[in-house]
C-alpha cells in the first residue's frame, strides 16, 4: 500500500475556536486520525503555533505526530528538525516600520528563548494594563550587536480586528519582498522568513517522506492555511471559514473526521 501523509491546521480546525487541548479535539476526529494512521499513513499538523505545543498535543492524541510549525517556519520529523530564522536585521526593521508609522499593534517574537512582547500600550495592551515598559530597540541592539542571532522564527502583531487589513497593507508595503504576511486569526497578524509558508512546510514534511503531492491531503480554515490549498489538490476547508479562503479549497467540510474520509475515498 502507498503511504498518504494528511495534514490539518491546529485552532479552529482541529481543535474547537477558543477550546484547550484536553476538550479541543472531538473523540470523532480523534479516532478518523488513528484509523488513519494504524493504516500505515502519516498524520501531521501545520500550525501558526510554535514547536512547544507539539507535546501537549500527542499526549491528547495518544502518538507522536509530525509538526509543521510557526506556518512554516519550524518543522519536527521524529528525530529531525528544521528551522528558518529571521536575521535580526529584519527583526529591528520590523518594530521601525511599527514606530515611524504608528501603528496600533502589539509586536511579540516567537524565538528558541520563548515569546518576547515589545514594550508598547498599543492593542490590546493600554497604559492601565501595560506591563511592558523599556525601550525594546535599543535592549534588542545592545544583546545583539555581537552575539549570535535571536533565533526569531516568527513574528507577530496584534491588531484591532478593525484595523488589521489596512496594517497588514501598510506592512507588506515595505516587508512583501522579505516576509511572508498572513492573518493567523481575527487580530493576528504573522511574518515569516520570504518562502515560508504552510504550503512550503508541508511540501517540506512531504519530501522527506518521498510522498508525492497527489497523495498529500490538507486542511485548514484561515487566511494562512491558503498556501496549503494552493500547493495541493486534495485542499478541505472549514465550513465556518471566509468566502475568500474557501474559495482557495477544493472541498468545504464540517470536520477533519469528514475531510479524512473523502481523502481516503481517492483512489491514487
Amino acid at each position: 500500500m502507498q503511504v498518504k501523509l494528511f495534514v490539518s491546521d491546529l485552532d479552529g480546525t482541529l481543535l474547537k475556536i477558543g477550546d484547550q487541548y484536553s476538550v479541543g479535539v472531538s473523540e470523532e476526529n480523534k479516532q478518523a486520525i488513528r484509523e488513519f494512521v494504524k493504516q500505515g499513513n502519516v498524520f501531521a499538523v501545520a500550525t501558526a503555533r510554535g514547536i512547544d505545543y507539539k507535546e501537549e498535543l500527542e499526549k491528547v492524541l495518544g502518538f507522536e505526530i509530525d509538526y509543521v510549525g510557526n506556518n512554516g517556519a519550524l518543522i519536527k520529523i521524529q528525530n529531525r528538525q528544521r528551522k528558518h530564522i529571521i536575521p535580526n536585521k529584519l527583526v529591528k526593521k520590523v518594530q521601525e516600520i511599527v514606530r515611524d508609522e504608528k501603528l496600533n499593534v502589539t509586536v511579540t517574537l516567537n524565538a528558541d528563548e520563548g515569546f518576547f512582547y515589545v514594550p508598547t500600550n498599543c492593542y490590546p495592551f493600554d497604559d492601565q494594563n501595560s506591563n511592558h515598559n523599556g525601550d525594546f530597540l535599543e535592549k534588542f541592539a545592545e544583546r545583539y550587536k555581537e552575539g549570535p542571532n535571536y533565533h526569531v522564527t516568527k513574528i507577530m502583531a496584534l491588531a484591532n480586528p478593525k484595523e488589521i487589513e489596512n496594517i497588514k497593507t501598510v506592512l507588506k508595503q515595505y516587508l512583501k519582498d522579505e516576509l511572508e504576511i498572513v492573518l493567523s486569526d481575527v487580530d493576528l497578524i504573522d511574518m515569516t522568513l520570504k518562502g515560508c509558508s504552510k504550503g512550503n512546510g508541508v511540501k517540506e514534511l512531504a519530501e522527506m517522506y518521498n510522498i508525492p503531492d497527489y497523495r498529500v491531503g490538507v486542511v485548514g480554515d484561515t487566511e494562512n492555511d491558503a498556501s496549503m490549498f494552493y500547493n495541493f489538490k486534495n485542499s478541505y476547508c472549514m465550513d465556518h471559514a471566509t468566502d475568500e479562503v474557501k474559495s482557495a479549497a477544493t472541498t468545504i467540510v464540517t470536520s477533519v473526521k469528514e475531510a479524512l474520509e473523502q481523502f481516503m475515498e481517492i483512489e491514487n
